[in-house]
């Protein structure tokens, strides 16, 4: 896990309602959003965090971000710059079946964040009790690769 996170105790109810509002898991089954609630890690991040790194090595968990602001930074020509955003109602990090090992370049956390981190230990299980939110993931990595504004490090 990533240093500059504070845990929050589970807040069910409020983990419910505040998936229920998210953009993209929003209209998911209810038992999905469910199931998120219950096997995500709901975190805090702190401003200037750094969450993706290949210094850190491989990506293990899904973000779903509820609020803040986490960017990601690219080496273009000898200097670091902003490739993306990710902002409350996005979906970031590593996703089931994406191709990313290793993140290119670095994700940092310029404003505090709160986050549902989903690890991909979690994904074979996901995959099958949350076909919707499977679907809706696979469709941000097939934006990512088509060079759209996907919701994604790759």
């Amino acid at each position: 896990m990533t240093t500059g996170a504070a845990e929050h105790p589970p807040a069910t109810a409020d983990l419910l309602a505040r998936l229920a509002s998210h953009r993209i898991v929003c209209d998911i089954p209810a038992n999905e959003r469910e199931w998120l609630a219950t096997h995500g890690a709901l975190r805090t991040l702190q401003a200037g965090t750094l969450v993706s790194s290949p210094k850190l090595g491989p990506m293990n968990e899904m973000y779903i971000v509820f609020s803040g602001r986490i960017s990601f930074f690219r080496d273009r020509g000898g200097a670091n710059r902003r490739v993306i955003e990710w902002e409350s109602g996005d979906i970031t990090g590593f996703l089931p079946f994406s191709r990313m090992t290793i993140p290119p370049g670095e994700g940092w956390v310029e404003e505090a964040s709160d986050v549902l981190l989903v690890h991909k230990d979690r994904f074979p299980e996901m995959i099958r009790e949350c076909p919707a939110l499977t679907a809706k993931v696979l469709s941000l990595c097939r934006s990512a690769d088509k060079g759209v504004r996907g919701d994604v490090l790759t």
